[in-house]
């Protein structure tokens, strides 16, 4: 009975195929290199539409791919990996594909693509791309799919691969070698976990990992299906099998006897890129078979979070072993910032109930930055450490932060270490800031605030709070939440707000845009205020479009480089990777206006013509790259080249109908047609008239340490104003409305 099956499938499909108007090639055809050879792993096909006929290797309902920028996915951007139909299906060399469930040169998911399963027969239409050195083949249309038998093979085996095949030691591809198996489905068997790769927090905490082999030559374990998505984890997929994840992340010393997964290229090595070589996907909870666990460390905390000078630090962990009995817990530690970790001091942490371990570090010196790691070890020799370090490398410390004062957001910004994470990461902490983008109309749409009394590490992103809608830029507040990285950014996610009912200006940090070295230091203006200027004339948009709604700037045409031009990103607030304001017109394509949120104003497209002053904005991370995020059109100085429109926003730095009066100042007359007086108790303060879209119209200060200073406005046309007095520190002792008439 299968066979005549199997000559009835053969039949239909040689019929499909021949009425088909696009070439009809197999996968193995489809993977076939230009010049393997000369490291160009590129598609004979690339950018060619084709049909082709493969098996789906999985299910359509296991992609957690995360992305907000694709419509109708639900919040992903569905992914199935096939595999050529010949040879009754089986898993080889160049026998398997990455399919993207998304219309080609559109960003709408194709219909249906989740309800693929395992084992499906499926004749497919579309286009053979490219993305970061994997190949992608995307369907024409929602018509380009169709299922030529339902669930036909019931298994597919994977090929054993050395990981030696795959990467070196560096994670670098071996592109002669692992290229056959990009798209596969293969195994690779006894490894180590040498590193965790923690993402995101709560409901969007990821986990990825790095496992090698007994040569040292290592591969990155990838969470792009539901097999790998912790039990915090929401799932996105309509077709899902579960509504949350399941994963427990592995500890650092875990021995895998076998991995198996699908694979994807993230280019590196000869081929160029700055990937992690390839990477393998599991997409079943089978997909894992563990030999052996080290014990487990989690729940580590300290207390107080952030002690003064008189409080003892108490650690705390949970610790156990799932695969047998902790033998041993140390603690090492040390309150000087240049000892290394082998003069640490060491103890033993006590066993006080259960699985909690706890040891106390004395009471230490304001300004200390207490410094310490856990070792464990299980009844079997295996040894884990907290805070998790890749093998071979240096050991990662824990950071504990003692502070008399107040703390402020250097000490929440500045890292100890190259990773650039916080050393508060994970905590919850109370700071004060200076609001220098607001989540309201005419503005970036998130908020951040700053420290005007530092010019680095001054600036910090808050996130996740509807009490942040209430505030608005130049205004002082106070907030308390815990810190996170996403991604490399660092984050609060707010749970408290109370405004300070003072205000000051923050100034940008002016940076140039095409500086070589400047580049590197980038990371202490992370979430500050900054303008890009050319010390020598005029900056000019050097790259149109960089892709995702990103475009460069540079102080010269032509420089497109990560070192000589410097990225912009508007238009996007998909909430994820593209956080910027839907307020700023230039943008990169028309698609803009409606995707990831709808634009205020018709977008003008970005072109190479195009030069301005300056641009100022908040400095943003995302994947692997710092962008400026222009909060509206006024963020741009002097533009030629375009017309934007700096006519329809009317948002003050304070809400007109809010305006308080911070301090003691006498204003009058006001209304006003000719001149204004300001009176304040305060010596030495300046006066500066705003239009209520925010820009500076007049600016005097006080002579003569007098509090008192006279304002011609005569000059002014009807209407209403914002006035700000500051003392000589900057802070705004009064905000006021003024209405000037004839």
């Amino acid at each position: 009975m299968r066979n005549l099956f199997t000559l009835l499938t053969a039949a239909f499909i040689t019929a499909s195929l021949y009425a088909q108007p696009y070439p009809v090639v197999s996968i193995m055809d489809i993977n076939t290199p230009v010049d393997l050879a000369n490291c160009n792993d590129t598609s004979i096909y690339y950018l060619d539409t084709v049909t082709f006929v493969g098996y789906v290797v999985t299910d359509g309902g296991l992609c957690e791919n995360a992305s907000g920028s694709i419509s109708g996915a639900n919040g992903i951007r569905p992914f199935i990996w096939m595999n050529d139909s010949a040879n009754g299906g089986a898993v080889g060399p160049r026998t398997g594909l990455e399919v993207m469930g998304v219309n080609w040169g559109t960003s709408q998911a194709t219909d249906d693509f989740t309800t693929y399963i395992e084992g499906d027969l499926l004749e497919v239409t579309g286009v053979v791309g490219m993305f970061r050195g994997a190949t992608q083949f995307q369907p024409l249309d929602n018509n380009s799919i169709t299922v030529l038998s339902a669930t036909t093979f019931p298994t597919f085996t994977p090929a054993v691969v050395p990981v030696g095949d795959l990467n070196d030691a560096n994670q670098v591809n071996q592109i002669s070698t692992g290229q056959p198996w990009e798209g596969g489905f293969i195994e690779i068997k006894n490894v180590t976990v040498s590193n965790l790769i923690p993402q995101g927090s709560g409901t969007t905490a990821r986990i990825n990992f790095v496992v090698t082999d007994s040569a040292g030559n290592a591969i990155l374990i990838d969470d792009f299906f539901l097999a790998m998505k912790l039990t915090t984890w929401q799932t996105l997929n309509p077709n899902s099998p579960s509504s949350t994840g399941s994963f427990v992340a592995p500890a650092v010393g875990t021995f895998y006897s076998s991995i198996i997964g699908v694979v994807e290229h993230l280019s590196n090595g000869c081929a160029g890129g700055t990937g992690n070589g390839y990477a393998i996907h599991p997409f079943k909870p089978s997909h894992f078979t563990v030999a052996s666990l080290p014990p487990s460390i989690t729940n580590v905390a300290n207390s107080p979070v952030v002690p003064t000078s008189g409080d003892p630090i108490q650690i705390t962990a949970d610790i156990s072993d799932p695969d047998g009995t902790v033998n041993s817990v140390s603690i090492y530690w040390s309150a000087n910032p240049t000892a290394p970790v082998s003069a640490f001091t060491q103890a033993t942490m006590t066993n006080t109930s259960g699985n909690i371990y706890e040891y106390t570090i004395p009471a230490q010196a304001d300004s200390s930055l207490v410094r310490y790691y856990i070792e464990a070890e299980d009844d079997a020799q295996n040894v884990s450490t907290y805070p998790t370090t890749p093998t071979g490398q240096t050991q990662n410390t824990a950071i504990v932060l003692v502070r008399d004062g107040i703390l402020t957001i250097s000490d929440i910004q500045t890292p100890f270490d190259a990773t650039g994470s916080s050393p508060l990461d994970g905590q919850t902490v109370t700071v004060r800031g200076f609001v220098t983008a607001a989540n309201r109309d005419c503005d970036l749409g998130y908020v951040y605030i700053q420290d005007t009394s530092a010019t680095e590490y001054a600036g910090l992103a808050l996130r996740s709070s509807l009490d942040l809608n209430s505030v608005y830029r130049n205004e002082g507040i106070e907030v308390t939440g815990a810190i996170s990285e996403s991604f490399g950014f660092t984050v609060m996610t707010v749970q408290s707000v109370t405004s300070l009912g003072v205000g000051a200006e923050v100034d940008p940090i002016i940076l140039d845009p095409s500086d070589m070295t400047e580049i590197n230091e980038y990371e202490k203006y992370e979430s500050m205020l900054v303008t890009y200027e050319n010390p020598n004339g005029q900056i000019v948009v050097s790259d149109e479009d960089a892709g995702f709604a990103e475009y460069r700037v540079a102080n010269a045409p032509g420089l497109t480089g990560e070192g000589d031009s410097r990225r912009i990103l508007a238009g996007r607030q998909d909430g994820n990777s593209a956080q910027s304001s839907l307020y700023v017109q230039l943008v990169t394509d028309p698609s803009w206006a409606t995707d990831d949120g709808i634009m205020a104003f018709p977008p003008v497209i970005t072109n190479t013509s195009i030069t301005m002053d300056g641009i100022t904005g908040l400095l943003y991370y995302s994947f692997g790259n710092f962008k400026l995020t222009p909060r509206n059109n006024f963020d741009f100085d002097n533009i030629s080249g375009v017309t934007l429109d700096n006519s329809t926003c009317m948002t003050p730095f304070f809400s007109i109908s809010e305006v308080e009066s911070f301090g003691s100042v006498n204003i009058y007359p006001n209304p006003a047609s000719t001149n204004i007086t300001i009176e304040a108790s305060a010596e030495n303060i300046s006066a500066k008239l705003h239009g209520i879209d925010g820009k500076i119209l007049l600016s005097k200060s006080s002579q003569n340490r007098e509090g008192r200073i006279e304002m011609n406005v005569s000059q002014l046309v009807p209407g209403v104003y914002i006035l700000k007095v500051s003392d000589d520190r900057n802070s705004v002792l009064s905000t006021h409305k003024v209405i000037i008439t004839k």
